[in-house]
């Protein structure tokens, strides 16, 4: 189901393929997947260097 069904006044079956709003919200969803994915990125890269940074200290405190 088009998110749009319930509120668009305009809704008939299909219309999304040619719709301006719906283009926009499609635009709007794949940048909001964009940022998502960008941010887990950006987490696991800074997890990465937490984890490098702790291992060191480890290492450093058992010799």
């Amino acid at each position: 189901m088009l998110p749009c069904q319930k509120n668009c006044p305009h809704f008939f079956e299909g219309c999304h393929k040619a719709c301006g709003e719906w283009k926009i919200f499609q635009r709007r969803q794949a940048d909001l997947r964009r940022q998502i994915h960008e941010a887990r990125k950006k987490q696991k890269e800074l997890y990465a260097v937490d984890n490098m940074l702790i291992r060191r200290e480890s290492a450093r405190l058992w010799r």
